[in-house]
C-alpha cells in the first residue's frame, strides 16, 4: 500500500515536470508564459514537499 501511494505521487510529480516542460518549449518568450511557468515551477515544489511528507509520514507506520 505504502509503495502504491509512493508511486502515484511521483507519477504526478514527473507529469507536472512534462507539462512545464512542454509549455517552456511551446511558448517560452512571452511575459505571460514565463509567469505561468513560474507557478508551475512553484506548484512542482510544493506537491515534491508534500510527497517527501507523506513518505516520510508511510515509513513511520
Amino acid at each position: 500500500m505504502k509503495s502504491i501511494i509512493t508511486a502515484i505521487l511521483s507519477g504526478i510529480i514527473i507529469v507536472s515536470i512534462s507539462v512545464s516542460i512542454h509549455h517552456f518549449m511551446n511558448d517560452g518568450s512571452s511575459a505571460k508564459a514565463n509567469m505561468s511557468l513560474g507557478v508551475l515551477t512553484a506548484v512542482q515544489g510544493i506537491m515534491s514537499g508534500v510527497v517527501f511528507l507523506v513518505t516520510r509520514f508511510l515509513g513511520k507506520i
